[in-house]
């Protein structure tokens, strides 16, 4: 059941993203996942064309700019700022900022309970 709930929450909240901004996100779940079942940091490009969710090159590298420019703001913008522009977002939009963050997390916990052999 909480499987279908995340599952929900993604399609969704991709659903009510910007195209670019969902194929960053979708681009960023798979990078995550990837290198966290294969335990590596580093995915090259060919690899990422051919079992990633962005197939062709102009679109991969329109993720990752995308994916860098979120990266670059987040760390030029205080607390608050990011608060008060999200209180600003729409209902739905703030809803699919969520099921990305509650993803993200869910990978990274299932992937540290794996390394250290912790059941769930």
């Amino acid at each position: 059941m909480a499987w279908h709930l995340s599952e929900s929450q993604r399609v969704f909240g991709e659903l009510a993203l910007p195209d670019e901004l969902a194929d960053a996100a979708r681009l960023e779940r798979w990078l995550i996942e990837h290198g966290a079942r294969e335990r590596t940091l580093l995915i090259p490009k060919n690899h990422v064309l051919q079992h990633g969710p962005l197939r062709k090159v102009a679109a991969l590298d329109e993720a990752a700019i995308r994916l860098d420019q979120i990266r670059a703001l987040a760390g030029l913008l205080s607390l608050e700022e990011v608060a008060a522009e999200f209180a600003r977002l729409e209902l739905l939009a703030q809803i699919a900022i969520f099921g990305l963050f509650e993803g993200a997390l869910g990978d990274a916990r299932a992937a540290l309970m794996q390394r250290t052999g912790v059941e769930p």
